[in-house]
């Protein structure tokens, strides 16, 4: 990419050529060779890494629904590079056709048809199931041109499909516009001692000027024993804040005897580390693919 930078393309579009297979090295031959009329031989050879019939990598059979293209953002390029020639059709079928690839909760279709305005489309590929961040992008969009209700809709039609992380990011949009008692019963109706939605729900609280209702509520989930008092210090100090309270007895409490580095049990069950975002894990940059039917995979 430095070659690049420094107006020497055709040398670094040579260099990475060979390494096509190499994800991050393919998505650096798209950016490296803007400008160089070499987009189509681009297309045609990412083209041939997704078409049908390509043998599976793993089993090496033709025939396998689930063999992957190589490098696994075959299909995110291959749009790129057509939007980039204005053949802005052909980069929206190639997504819907071989599959739209959400990376690091982005949806390069969704991202795409926004970009040109194709909201009716946007709408389309937003519903159902599975399509959470589709549903984000289109509520998003909807959100900035004003129309709140529109958004809020979305995100109420996702519930049906993930009634657990969905209900936090209406929440948080409604909390945005003025709207924080409303948030407040979204989260409440999660009914859930998850620390990430315990930590929403306070956050609301305070800033609607009800912080008395967040520490009756974390005195009610310490009574049921589903947290320790050392691990709700956090959220109390800063709801005690919130009321006021700066001056009184602060007691930190310990953990209990032996528990040393413990970590909180809602922590290594998988909790989200932050409110309203899924954790997903990483090892070769996150891969959700959408099956476009054909023979069962075999691998």
């Amino acid at each position: 990419m430095s070659l690049a930078r420094c107006g020497r393309g055709e040398e670094a579009h040579a260099l990475l050529l060979p390494h096509v297979a190499d994800w991050l090295l393919a998505e650096a031959l798209v950016e490296a060779s803007a400008g160089l009329g070499r987009d189509e031989e681009i297309a045609t050879l990412l083209e041939a890494r997704i078409v049908a019939g390509r043998p599976c990598v793993r089993c090496g059979s033709s025939e396998c629904a689930g063999r992957d293209p190589e490098p696994f953002n075959a299909v995110a390029l291959l749009a790129a590079v057509r939007e980039r020639q204005g053949r802005t059709d052909e980069a929206v079928e190639a997504l819907r056709t071989y599959g739209s690839l959400v990376v690091d909760n982005r949806d390069p279709l969704a991202e795409l048809l926004i970009r040109h305005d194709r909201v009716d489309e946007l709408r389309a590929h937003a519903a159902g199931e599975d399509r959470e961040e589709a549903a984000r992008h289109l509520a998003e969009l909807l959100e900035a041109r004003g129309d709140v209700e529109g958004a809020i809709e979305v995100y109420r039609r996702q519930v049906e499909y993930d009634s657990w992380h969905a209900p936090a990011l209406p929440a948080r949009l409604l909390a945005r516009h003025g709207r924080g008692a409303e948030a407040v019963e979204v989260v409440r109706a999660m009914n859930s001692a998850e620390d990430w939605i315990v930590d929403l729900l306070c956050e609301l609280l305070a800033a609607e000027g009800r912080a008395g209702e967040g520490l009756a509520h974390l005195d009610a989930l310490e009574a049921r024993g589903t947290w320790e008092p050392w691990e709700l210090f956090r959220l109390r100090a800063r709801l005690l804040a919130a009321c006021g309270r700066l001056d009184g007895p602060w007691r930190r409490p310990g953990p209990p005897p032996g528990a040393g580095a413990r970590t909180p049990r809602r922590r290594w069950l998988g909790s989200s580390p932050m409110p309203g975002v899924r954790r997903r894990p990483r090892p070769s940059w996150t891969r959700t693919v959408r099956s476009t039917g054909g023979p069962s995979a075999c691998c």
